[in-house]
């Protein structure tokens, strides 16, 4: 009970800490965590957030979900008991995350099922203009993380077909829960908070 009371006013006494303590409401990397939180504390740096992290780790309040990586660590509360995604799959979000045509191409995959790379790309490029090369480079390593697979042929010679895996399909449901806008982060409906 002491050790709650310390670390609930730890927290209190820095803005900037406080800030992302108040964000941080589902598994989250340290980029998402300063946009949101810049909502709260406008001066807040990234490095602020990073250093913040490491001194919320060293109280034993989170615990980073893939700590191997290099970029895109995932944070989240220690005591949340709720176990979203495998560590193999941890690695994988991060791996999506890093790239906005992965992320992108996974979704769309999601959203409108078997598709061709060009077809991707044109829904795609609705949203974020993108060659035809990076889509298809964004499956080709997608397929080698094993989140998609090639499920058979398309209208025109030699067009593959792609569809999510069941890893794929994990991630892209947790890729959709995520907030594009920090404001509608912090107005969540309490589903998607933990």
């Amino acid at each position: 009970m002491v050790q709650l009371e310390s670390d609930s006013n730890w927290l209190k006494r820095g803005r900037q800490r406080l800030a992302v303590a108040e964000v941080l409401r589902r598994p989250m990397t340290p980029s998402e965590i300063w946009r949101a939180a810049q909502v709260i504390a406008p001066r807040i740096q990234l490095r602020d957030v990073w250093l913040i992290l490491r001194q919320m780790e060293q109280h034993h309040l989170l615990t980073c979900f893939n700590p191997k990586e290099l970029t895109a660590k995932v944070y989240f509360w220690t005591d949340s008991r709720v176990t979203f995604l495998s560590e193999r799959d941890w690695r994988n979000y991060a791996y999506v995350i890093r790239a906005k045509i992965r992320r992108y191409v996974l979704l769309q995959l999601a959203d409108r099922g078997d598709q061709a790379a060009s077809h991707i790309r044109y829904w795609v490029n609705q949203r974020h203009p993108v060659s035809l090369n990076a889509v298809i480079r964004a499956l080709r390593d997608l397929h080698l993380r094993k989140l998609v697979r090639v499920s058979g042929e398309g209208e025109k010679r030699r067009q593959k077909v792609y569809q999510l895996t069941a890893a794929g399909r994990r991630i892209a449901e947790f890729l959709a829960h995520r907030t594009v806008s920090p404001q509608s982060l912090l107005n969540s409906p309490p589903s998607l908070r933990a």
